[in-house]
């Protein structure tokens, strides 16, 4: 069963949606809960602790300039996840 584009352009902003929904609550959740704690233990198998990273996976460009980390982590994906709209409803 072939979904038109208007669904599939549907389900893909949905999903984008909800992912960013859950990735900003997560982060405000940590944010009050963690902040200014002694690390959380749950089961004595997980333990959370409060840190922020100001670069991307593995601190990649912590040190750079607002303008580069700015390109880097919202310029570009911003272009890639149009392209994947684009690319979405038209094939």
């Amino acid at each position: 069963m072939e979904l038109s584009k208007s669904r599939r352009l549907a389900a893909v902003l949905l999903l984008a949606l909800f992912t960013l929904a859950i990735d900003q609550a997560s982060k405000v959740w940590a944010t009050q809960h963690l902040a200014n704690q002694p690390p959380h233990t749950y089961l004595a198998v997980l333990t959370l602790t409060y840190t922020q990273n100001f670069g991307g996976w593995g601190s990649l460009g912590a040190h750079w300039n607002d303008w580069a980390r700015n390109c880097v982590f919202l310029i570009l994906p911003t272009f890639f996840l149009i392209g994947l709209v684009v690319h979405t409803v038209n094939n």
